[in-house]
């Protein structure tokens, strides 16, 4: 990666991103690009803070509990008639049999992403304080992964709880709706 206009001998060359990709993983982080022919590329570094404290909203979608940034959240609601265009539906994407009532929660995204992202869920659960830890080599690849947490339930037994990058998750539906069409070999 190089932001000289021309090579010399002593300058030019730049950092190779597969040096950067490699520091980054080391880190626990990831680095994807994304490029479009004829407008260009986006590189994006995602880099893990060792730990950092936030509030978060923990939701069900079938069996399993998931968390979002409370920072994020715009709104939520019970789901009535329809699921909003481009809505994700966490208990399909997983392969999760949903509940007879269904919710919605409405995720700040930027801008240049869609503004928004409708989340839905089985069910809200509740407000918590948690330690964000980054999710380690084996999970960071997932890009709707922030980070992990761990919570207790009500007889004092902790359990893991994944943390939701809503901007992920927008990127992972498409990609899920095709593995799932192809598996069924449509």
């Amino acid at each position: 990666f190089s932001t000289a206009d021309a090579v010399t001998d002593i300058s030019g060359r730049g950092v190779g991103m597969d040096a950067v990709r490699d520091a980054i993983t080391r880190l626990g982080g990831r680095v994807s690009i994304q490029s479009v022919p004829g407008q260009g590329a986006a590189t994006t570094l995602h880099v893990p803070v060792a730990q950092q404290i936030a509030d978060v909203l923990v939701m069900r979608a079938g069996a399993q509990r998931v968390a979002v940034l409370a920072s994020q959240v715009q709104g939520m609601s019970a789901l009535e008639g329809d699921a909003p265009a481009g809505s994700v539906d966490l208990s399909a994407l997983w392969g999760e049999a949903p509940a007879a009532q269904r919710y919605v929660a409405r995720l700040a995204l930027p801008a240049d992403q869609g503004g928004t992202l409708h989340l839905i869920v089985d069910e809200f659960q509740s407000l918590e304080e948690i330690v964000l830890r980054p999710a380690g080599n084996l999970l960071s690849p997932l890009e709707y992964l922030s980070g992990m947490t761990t919570l207790n339930d009500e007889h004092g037994q902790a359990y893991p709880v994944a943390v939701l990058n809503p901007a992920g998750l927008r990127r992972a539906r498409p990609a899920q709706r095709a593995a799932r069409l192809n598996a069924a070999g449509r």
